[in-house]
């Protein structure tokens, strides 16, 4: 799932109890006093997010098929 692209403070948020609504308020308050996190961080979601492009995906897999190919040929 999604809990396995997202790093914690890093590309994203990733609350302990999704329920909790007092964990929800303090974490967009401490992403809203820290402005430089909040850009660093959204920078790095969108490079995360492109790394999970069905293109990115796509090319992988015909990568992958291609050298399973050679090999079998050879």
């Amino acid at each position: 799932g999604i809990s396995e692209w997202v790093v914690h403070g890093t590309n994203g948020l990733v609350l302990q109890n999704a329920q909790d609504s007092r964990e929800l308020a303090e974490t967009i308050r401490n992403l809203l006093h820290d402005s430089e996190w909040m850009r660093r961080m959204g920078e790095n979601a969108v490079q995360t997010a492109a790394a999970l492009s069905w293109d990115q995906h796509a090319a992988a897999i015909h990568a992958l098929l291609s050298s399973v190919a050679s090999a079998h040929r050879a």
